[in-house]
Order: structure tokens, then C-alpha cells, then sequence
């Protein structure tokens, strides 16, 4: 009895300080710029290859309706240019909103033009309830914070919310992680998951280019075996040899009329630039760049851009 009484006492002290280091543990923001996240919806109800998607923070703000918001970009092939733009993000004492700024076809609720909604509330606490009133919620139309947990993400814990219905049951896709979203995907709405229609999945949270998140090895953060590489081979003269690139490639050129070369990373920050007068190849030793998905953008003199891009080993 004596020791099923002390056994008892070690369990609630266990408990105890596991909530205390939970609370204990610093809140992360959402991030305002330089972040990307790399999706995949699944068609549901058939063999059908997954469809990847990105979303982008680059470095731009604007103000909507008196609030200061940072632009989301939105793009199957990650070149995030201004045509890309589709809503914008911003957070107030721990709730993150969405404002909705172009239609995407990504989403299994849509999201009315010019419309905020709420994406994630930080504020929660256990046997909390959301509904579809004011989240993206899905079937059954409202979720219970059931657990509050954490997870290594980088090099540090971060909290993580996992929603269900009832309240002894756990949604795989309804995860909210602080400073990321839902691991369902940024804009996903959640609940059960549909029997015949599009679910995503957040594959990778890119954060000024290190991976901090992937959900599994297995899983590429980006999509290599898209066939744009080669279709814009096909329409430009320019050639990229070798790509994918394993120590350096060369840029030939079908004539010597261009000014400059730049190489730019998945959130559009320019990382090298190289002049191009009078030069029909350029040889670029890889350097410091790690693996994954560049964009190689080529000047002419008449201002007029051509993007390749650009895969390293």
C-alpha cells in the first residue's frame, strides 16, 4: 500500500512538471518574411500523383484596413513574383490571421475575396472548442484542444495544439505548432478527413533557407521529378549543363547580348550575381549552396528576363 502511495505522489509530481515546463517553455512568433512552406494536396478517391504547392513570406508588408500585414505568395513551381501574390498574414497577440487577396485553387473551403479569417490562436487551453464560425473547420463543424504537447523543431521545442472530436479522439491533420501553423498545411481547413476530395499535408517549414520541419524523410520538401525544368529547356535557348547540379554547371548563351545573371533562392532573395557582356557561357561553381530548388534569372539589354531553374544535389 505504502508503495502504490509513493508511486501515485511520483506520477502527479511527473505531470506537474510537465506542465510547468510546457508553460515555461518562451512562445514563438510567426515569422514575417523569408519562410516558405512546401505542400502536397492529395486527390482522394483514386491513384492520383500528389500536386505540390508553396506558399512564400519574402520581405513585403502592406497595410489592409488600418493593420500592418506581410504579403503570402502562392505558387506550384516556387518562383514567387508579384502575379503570385494571394493574401497576407499578420499576428496580434497570438492569433494569426489570414486576409484573402486571390482565389486558390488549392483549398477544399474556399476563402471569400477580401476577407480575413483566423488561421491558429495560440491563447487556447485544454477542452477549448473552435467552431467553423470563426476557424477553417470542416466536418464536424468544431474541434476540441484535446493536448497540449511539444516537438523538436530546428533545435528547439515548440508547443503543439491537437484538436479532435470527441474529445478522446485525436484528428491526425488538426496540429497547430507555434511560430508554423497547422501541420495539415498553412491555409487547411480541419476536421475529418474527406472520403472523396482534395486533403494537404505540410511536407517541410523552410525558414531562411534551413529546413526546420519535415514531416517525413520519405517525402520531398520540393517536387524533383516536375517536368518544368525541361519544358523551359525546350523554350530557351539558354541551356544549363549539367542540371541537376552536383559541384558547378555552365550557363551557355545563344548570343552574347545579356547583362547579367542572377541566382535566387525559393523565397526570391538574390544570393549571386554575375555580369554577362560579351560572354556566350558562364561557369558557376555551386560554393556554399546547399541542396535544393534555384532560379536562374538572365538580363538582356533590352530589359527583358528569362528564369531557368536550377536543381543541386
Amino acid at each position: 500500500m505504502k508503495h502504490q502511495y509513493l508511486y501515485s505522489i511520483q506520477v502527479v509530481l511527473i505531470l506537474l512538471f510537465c506542465k510547468m515546463g510546457l508553460n515555461a517553455q518562451e512562445y514563438h512568433p510567426f515569422p514575417t518574411k523569408n519562410t516558405v512552406w512546401a505542400e502536397s494536396f492529395h486527390p482522394s478517391g483514386g491513384n492520383y500523383p500528389n500536386i505540390y504547392h508553396y506558399f512564400a513570406l519574402k520581405d513585403n508588408d502592406t497595410t489592409i484596413n488600418g493593420y500592418l500585414y506581410h504579403k503570402l505568395y502562392f505558387s506550384y513551381d516556387t518562383i514567387f513574383a508579384e502575379v503570385n501574390l494571394c493574401g497576407a498574414l499578420r499576428e496580434e497577440n497570438k492569433r494569426i490571421y489570414y486576409y484573402s487577396i486571390a482565389p486558390l485553387s488549392c483549398l477544399n473551403i474556399p476563402i471569400p475575396l477580401d476577407t480575413e479569417v483566423i488561421l491558429n490562436d495560440f491563447n487556447l487551453q485544454i477542452g477549448d472548442t473552435i467552431t467553423d464560425k470563426e476557424f477553417r473547420v470542416r466536418y464536424p463543424g468544431k474541434l476540441i484542444l484535446i493536448k497540449i504537447d511539444s516537438m523538436i523543431i530546428g533545435n528547439e521545442y515548440r508547443k503543439v495544439y491537437n484538436f479532435g472530436y470527441p474529445a478522446d479522439y485525436i484528428i491526425k491533420q488538426a496540429k497547430w505548432v507555434e511560430g508554423i501553423g497547422c501541420l495539415g498545411g498553412l491555409l487547411a481547413d480541419e476536421g475529418y478527413m474527406p472520403t472523396n476530395d482534395l486533403y494537404s499535408n505540410l511536407n517541410c517549414f523552410i525558414q531562411n533557407r534551413e529546413i526546420l520541419y519535415h514531416s517525413n524523410e520519405q517525402i520531398q520538401c520540393y517536387n524533383k521529378n516536375t517536368d518544368v525544368i525541361p519544358s523551359i529547356k525546350a523554350n530557351s535557348k539558354i541551356k544549363v549543363i549539367p542540371n541537376p547540379v552536383d559541384k558547378n554547371t555552365r550557363i551557355e548563351f545563344d548570343k552574347p547580348e545579356y547583362q547579367k545573371l542572377i541566382i535566387s533562392d525559393q523565397s526570391g532573395n538574390k544570393l549571386n550575381e554575375y555580369d554577362l557582356k560579351n560572354k556566350l557561357s558562364l561557369l558557376i561553381d555551386r560554393g556554399e549552396l546547399s541542396s535544393g530548388l534555384y532560379f536562374i534569372s538572365v538580363y538582356d539589354n533590352k530589359g527583358n528576363i528569362q528564369t531557368l531553374k536550377m536543381l543541386l544535389k
